[in-house]
């Protein structure tokens, strides 16, 4: 069986909550490569983010007891320098 890999949607929609406009923001300031797999989803590496929810889950993790924006953007700095050091 082959596998077709699912598009992601644009990262901006019409009817957006102000929590997904402020997370959209946040990854165009800031230029990170993400993509919107679904709806409510956003992710950035092995980073999952659920901004209406608040939930945080890195692939094949449960899902972090902290929340919200703040939050991810420490987890996704956080994954990113353990990236790097795999590099130095």
């Amino acid at each position: 069986m082959t596998w077709k890999r699912k598009s992601s949607i644009p990262l901006r929609q019409p009817e957006d909550s102000e929590r997904w406009q402020a997370t959209a923001d946040w990854v165009e300031a800031e230029q990170i490569a993400a993509v919107r797999p679904t709806k409510s989803q956003l992710k950035v590496g092995r980073m999952n983010f659920y901004p209406d929810k608040g939930t945080i889950h890195e692939d094949g993790q449960p899902a972090m007891t902290v929340r919200g924006l703040r939050a991810f953007k420490i987890a996704v700095q956080n994954w990113r320098e353990r990236e790097m050091s795999d590099y130095r």
